[in-house]
């Protein structure tokens, strides 16, 4: 191994041993258990559950909210009873709500059993006084739940091409990893947070050929975008001269077998890259433990088609170098070594597997990848756990996202195409700093400087998180900005709207042994507030960002709904006016802690 190839892979090990450090602490400082009246509540009904018929039944037991038009404060359905105990649904509900009536629980005033439902009414005064209490006493900390402890999840998400900028097609894996990354650590898990590179393949026998050919042989700035441009003319050039091809194939080829001058010059475009990156990464609050690509693990893929044939789970195509895998439990056959002998996206995706469950143990892995990669995913999940890489405890699972699209099309690197994600957040920002500006003609340019950069940011990640991410996106320019309601700035501003009520009251961290309320609005924004913990776990469980956005949307609103009947300010009662300032500062805390969550910043005004 050359000293070049052999830093790189020092600089690898690093990195992995400083995570597997990390996640060593975390793992032992993990003892709490969750304490949310939500919880506790939920746990007290599944006792009495299990002692009514014998066994556990807790996954089949779980609190929600029902419908405007019911007016109980919690809903149990039984079909999930049902089926564990075959026996009808209403017969259970019935059972169950005689058995919680009987056992006295001083959180429940009554159950009352309509059809296969069980609606619960608690004592609200004590319930909204233990919601205020534990949400004000956790502070930042409200919302964090332990059912995961113990877990290690590791995502892979952004993993963009070396070489290229970030295009606005890259905005989808990294600000979804990103998310689901800090709502898998409110859960519990230790999350290994991986930048899967593509710096690999034949694309870089494409890009030495050109930076050879056609730069002075030393990019001293904008090194991403030159680099981009001289692929874009590679491309061009190609249409005619065909026999280039053949050439990068050489090059690569060269590379692949270790050629220190050629491996030297793909480093140094992997180092610009990488700082490029972490340019729009900071902007974007995202962070990666690992940059580990696909260059990594591609010189273990040898050995692994090598098993793959000893185990007859591939076959060598006769007389060439070709190693494919049949077509098998319902997938099609494909490719793992060209007849070249280059190695391909699922071979290395192999090995990655194979050491990511070899160094981290973790209980999931995630793919943050688009959904036109779903097949091959399949085909490599299969071939993984044949082979043992993926062991049965290991959840494998491929969270696919619909496609960026601009003018209906796929924004494609090689044909120019690409709006690059830089691009994006300035065009936010400038509309944002526009919007301030006519808003509020008081305001300093240091303020729009600093707040325009808050709301257009969380504009362009909240746009996209709040839509299920299974849908292809048309990018659209006045879309991505939109700043109105159901947008990051109806939240920001909710958020600023309360910090402002709180600026005018005096003593807001009075703190009362008995929180209490009068208006029935009071008690629904705190069963609200309430829900945070459960959402969270709900939106993890799913992997959906979307469920967390709608609940957020629907907190504001009904804080603006209390606000609007309320009084806060000028509420005589000390009593009342301290359980009102709680309130609406835990609403405040849950709007900026779900916000935090997906890596948006609230403002300190609009």
């Amino acid at each position: 191994m050359s000293i070049v190839m052999d830093d790189y892979c020092k600089e690898i090990d690093e990195s992995v041993k400083k995570t597997l450090e990390r996640i060593k602490k975390e793992k032992e400082s993990q003892v709490k258990q969750d304490v949310y009246p939500l919880s506790l509540l939920r746990e007290k009904i599944r006792e009495i559950a299990s002692s009514l018929y014998g066994q556990n039944i807790v996954s089949a037991i779980d609190l929600s909210v029902p419908p405007p038009e019911i007016q109980s404060d919690f809903a149990i359905g039984a079909f999930s009873l049902s089926k564990q105990l075959k026996k009808s649904p209403s017969l259970i509900s019935a059972e169950l709500a005689q058995a919680i009536n009987s056992a006295g629980l001083k959180d429940i005033q009554k159950a009352v059993a309509t059809g296969p439902y069980i609606n619960i009414f608690v004592e609200r005064n004590k319930f909204y006084s233990d919601i205020l209490q534990y949400a004000n006493s956790m502070g930042d900390e409200y919302g964090r739940t332990f059912a995961n402890k113990g877990k290690t999840v590791v995502i892979d998400y952004s993993s963009p091409n070396i070489a290229k900028p970030l295009g606005v097609g890259h905005l989808r894996s990294t600000i979804i990893g990103q998310a689901l990354g800090n709502i898998y650590e409110w859960t519990g898990f230790s999350v290994v947070r991986d930048n899967h590179l593509g710096d690999w393949g034949t694309q870089f026998g494409e890009l030495i050929y050109a930076y050879k050919k056609w730069s002075d042989g030393d990019i001293k700035e904008d090194h991403i975008r030159k680099l981009k441009d001289l692929y874009v003319r590679f491309h061009n050039e190609l249409k005619e001269n065909p026999d280039l091809k053949q050439e990068a194939r050489k090059i690569f080829k060269e590379l692949e077998n270790g050629n220190e001058e050629l491996f030297s010059l793909w480093k140094k475009f992997r180092d610009w890259s990488i700082e490029g990156f972490n340019r729009v990464y900071s902007r974007l609050g995202v962070k990666f433990d690992l940059y580990i690509g696909e260059s990594y693990f591609a010189p273990h893929t040898p050995d692994i088609i090598r098993e793959c044939l000893e185990k007859n789970l591939a076959k060598n195509e006769e007389g060439s170098q070709v190693v494919f895998v049949e077509e098998n439990e319902g997938l099609p056959s494909f490719i793992l070594r060209k007849e070249d002998g280059a190695s391909l996206y699922i071979t290395r995706d192999l090995s990655a597997v194979k050491f990511r469950v070899e160094k981290f143990a973790p209980s999931s892995i995630l793919y943050v990848v688009g959904s036109e990669q779903a097949l091959s995913f399949k085909q490599m999940f299969s071939l993984a756990r044949k082979l043992g890489y993926l062991p049965e405890n290991v959840k494998a699972e491929h969270i696919e996202f619909g496609m960026v699209l601009s003018n209906n099309k796929k924004m494609s690197t090689r044909h120019g195409t690409i709006v690059e994600l830089e691009e994006v957040m300035g065009k936010a920002v400038e509309r944002a700093a526009e919007l301030l500006r006519e808003g509020n003609k008081e305001i300093t340019e240091n303020e729009i400087k600093e707040l325009s950069e808050i709301i257009g940011i969380g504009a362009v990640i909240y746009n996209d998180l709040r839509q299920s991410r299974e849908k292809n996106i048309s990018f659209d320019w006045e879309k991505s900005i939109k700043l109105e309601a159901g947008s990051c700035a109806y939240l920001q501003y909710a958020y600023v709207r309360i910090k402002s009520i709180l600026s005018k009251l005096k003593n807001t961290d009075a703190v009362c042994e008995q929180y209490k309320f009068e208006h029935p609005k009071e008690f629904d924004l705190a069963k609200k507030v309430l829900l945070f913990p459960s959402i969270i776990k709900q939106a993890q469980e799913n992997n959906a960002l979307h469920i967390l956005c709608i609940y957020l949307e629907e907190l504001a609103q009904q804080f603006n709904s209390f606000y609007a009947d309320v009084q806060v300010i000028n509420t005589l009662d000390h009593s009342l006016l301290a359980s009102r300032t709680a309130l609406i500062k835990a609403t405040a805390l849950v709007i900026e802690k779900g916000l935090k969550l997906m890596e948006i910043k609230t403002p300190y005004k609009m």
